[in-house]
């Protein structure tokens, strides 16, 4: 009996090949872009340190700012998700900020090349990245998040006199410095990425936005 051998396309990964390699693509690419920046990158060097077929990036992500993204939106896209989800749960009040204050922080410990990321290719004057970023990420996350809070105005839950963006703006902010500035804040404040820490803080902004956002004395 002769056994026939699967043509694959060149370029195309074998079937059990596919989602270990991409991601183990994805890993390194994030490591590199927070070491050397996105222009320090390449996808050689990329296909290098990952010990892959330079072919395989170009298969799975096309080109190097395709690749960015993914590597972006595959550690920002369940946060967003789980505020679109909050949107759909009515009656969530305040347990639902605390639940996202959470997550948000957790997923920032959890990618530590996440904030140097940010810090070189967006917040940096001649960051490339920056109106990409803000389209896909930035500006979807804020508007969602400040539509829960208003939504929490509209039915009470959250005082009339809050202003939802200027809100939006401080959870936002304090949930991210910390982190983008770590290298100050680790030794000044004692921040850290483990879980106690993180747990300690979440539920300290927590306590402190609720307590000035709500009405009446939350639980």
């Amino acid at each position: 009996m002769t056994v026939k051998t699967a043509i694959r396309r060149p370029g195309r990964p074998p079937a059990d090949e596919g989602p270990s390699t991409r991601e183990r693509l994805l890993d390194r690419a994030r490591e590199l872009f927070a070491l050397h920046g996105y222009a320090g990158v390449t996808l050689r060097k990329l296909a290098e340190v990952a010990r892959v077929n330079p072919a395989l990036i170009h298969y799975y992500f096309g080109d190097k700012e395709s690749l960015y993204e993914h590597a972006v939106s595959a550690t920002v896209d369940p946060l967003l998700k789980a505020v679109e989800d909050e949107l759909g749960a009515p009656g969530a009040g305040a347990p639902a900020i605390g639940r996202l204050i959470r997550q948000h922080m957790r997923l920032i410990a959890a990618n530590p090349w996440l904030p140097p990321l940010i810090m070189r290719e967006v917040l940096l004057e001649d960051g490339r990245l920056r109106a990409r970023f803000i389209k896909n990420f930035a500006a979807r996350g804020a508007g969602l998040l400040q539509q829960l809070i208003e939504r929490e105005q509209a039915e009470g839950r959250f005082r009339k006199d809050l202003d939802p963006q200027l809100a939006t703006l401080s959870l936002l902010a304090q949930t991210v410095f910390p982190f983008l500035a770590y290298p100050i804040t680790s030794h000044i404040f004692g921040v850290s990425r483990d879980p106690e820490f993180i747990e300690r803080y979440a539920h300290h902004l927590e306590h402190l936005f609720i307590q000035g956002a709500c009405t009446g004395h939350p639980r």
